[in-house]
């Protein structure tokens, strides 16, 4: 008899999981799953914790989509999971990413690149803040909605798309006209990239992954069209590129503003830090230390325990075999 198949679930979304629990998952949704995250400060504090070193790189190899990993699993064969595929989506307080850029930007490489895998990085400008008392469109919702599952279930070569046999993938050709204004752009975008890698090789890294970025946003513009039959194009024209250069163009003022985030916000991180030392002097002097530097930067408002290290770390001195009673 016929052994039975085991189901797969299909799965794009996925919360709160281990890497472990996310390469099962990739093994039944090789086109990738979205990882969604409440607070982003908490899922870049838990990377940083000692014995998670195995996660960032998982998260690392993970934007491409082309990386692989072997599945070992309790009570069952080991699997690989031949196209590794996350793309992580949450949201951050202004005051939380500052330190995480102050300590990308330490070296001179800007960081490992983890946080200019963010590529759709925006910062919300409150000052213009308008409050709204309307239901949200119903009719556009509905074409969204549409839209979603016209994606999930369309199939690309069923729309043109060409397939490589030797690196066994599916893509789409630019028209003449697209390859020339790309061409343009990406040369203007390493001149960009130069320029910046002498005040902020952080920003630079992140530009630098544009490249990519640029012809992805084209491509998707172009099949959002193509499978709605908006266009009878073969090859992405040169009307994509210049949507793709719209939004890269959009996403870079963003970029530079967030990369230069802790320089904008210099004074008060100034303040911010002698606020701490403050607290410091206050415990030593009541005698309510030795205290970790996590309950420290819990002990003023907008600290955190890596804002704590990173400033007392230099300033606390011997007492008593203990330093400052700070761990």
């Amino acid at each position: 008899p016929t052994q039975p198949k085991e189901p797969k679930r299909k799965r794009f979304m996925s919360q709160d999981a281990t890497i472990e629990a996310l390469a099962t998952i990739m093994l039944d949704n090789p086109n990738g799953i979205i990882v969604a995250v409440d607070e982003l400060s908490g899922f870049f504090a838990t990377l940083n914790k000692s014995g998670r070193e195995s996660d960032r790189a998982f998260f690392l190899e993970a934007h491409g989509g082309k990386g692989s990993k072997n599945v070992d699993r309790v009570g069952r064969e080991s699997a690989l999971v031949s196209h590794m595929c996350a793309s992580i989506f949450g949201t951050i307080q202004p005051d939380k990413i500052s330190p995480i850029i102050i300590d990308t930007k330490k070296g001179t490489s800007g960081g490992d690149g983890l946080l200019q895998r963010f590529q759709l990085m925006v910062m919300v400008n409150k000052l213009n803040f308008k409050y709204v008392d309307k239901a949200p469109d119903k009719v556009a919702k509905e074409h969204y909605y549409d839209l979603i599952n016209t994606l999930l279930k369309a199939k690309p070569m069923e729309f043109g798309a060409k397939y490589d046999k030797d690196k066994k993938e599916t893509y789409y050709e630019f028209s003449q006209e697209a390859s020339e204004l790309y061409e343009i752009w990406i040369v203007e975008n390493h001149k960009t990239v130069k320029i910046c890698s002498e005040d902020n090789p952080s920003l630079a890294a992140h530009l630098g992954k544009f490249d990519h970025l640029f012809v992805s946003l084209a491509l998707i513009f172009f099949y959002i069209d193509k499978v709605r039959g908006y266009t009878q194009d073969e090859k992405i024209s040169d009307k994509y590129i210049l949507v793709a250069w719209e939004w890269c163009s959009f996403f870079e003022k963003h970029a530079r503003y967030i990369y230069n985030i802790d320089r904008v916000n210099e004074g008060a991180q100034e303040v911010l830090d002698q606020k701490l030392i403050d607290k410091v002097k206050e415990l030593e002097i009541k005698g309510e230390l030795p205290m970790s530097y996590g309950a420290i930067g819990g002990a003023v408002r907008n600290s955190n325990v890596h804002h704590a290290r990173r400033v007392l770390k230099n300033l606390v001195i011997e007492k008593a075999g203990r330093v400052m009673g700070l761990k």
